[in-house]
């Protein structure tokens, strides 16, 4: 499991089994997935962890940044792209060499602003968009070697902050 903070797996995933808690059936690995050389590296080690066998990768990782294209500016968007799209682009061609193998899947994370513009959210559609067409386009390259990609892309879920927020 590669993530950005270790400290909070534990409390994420509620682990309640002895055997997942002591770090028998996964690894957490931290790294800065802006940092394609950290990126790769810390990839490579954790294949090793895994004895080279990849069954799935799930990509779940981001940043929102909620500007409109007249507060924005090109620092936003680069470390918006970088974060929402070059590492999953990154990580999946590095893994997809051993899905092929086991025959394994990809699961993105993305949201529903890829399809549908929401106002005030220029970058973090246009990320969303371009993860969306990522995963169309890796499912038809990696189709012909059983590889299976799919995005699950939930859209925003009202609640008292988000109806506050938006007010």
């Amino acid at each position: 499991m590669l993530v950005q903070d270790p400290m909070k797996v534990e409390a994420a995933l509620n682990i309640k089994d002895p055997r997942i808690r002591s770090g028998v059936n996964y690894h957490v690995i931290a790294l800065n997935l802006v940092e394609p050389y950290q990126t790769e590296k810390k990839f490579r080690h954790a294949l090793g962890l895994l004895e080279g066998r990849i069954d799935h990768l799930f990509l779940c990782h981001g940043v929102i940044k909620e500007e409109s294209i007249i507060d924005t500016n090109m620092l936003e968007w680069d470390n918006t792209m970088n974060l929402n799209v070059r590492a999953s682009l990154q990580i999946s061609s590095l893994a997809v060499p051993f899905l092929k193998i086991t025959k394994g899947t990809i699961t993105v994370l993305s949201s529903n602003a890829g399809e549908a513009p929401h106002p005030g959210s220029i970058i973090f559609s246009t990320s969303m968009a371009m993860l969306n067409m990522f995963v169309k386009t890796t499912a038809l390259e990696t189709s012909f070697h059983g590889v299976r990609v799919n995005a699950v892309a939930p859209g925003v879920t009202i609640t008292a902050a988000r109806m506050k927020k938006d007010s």
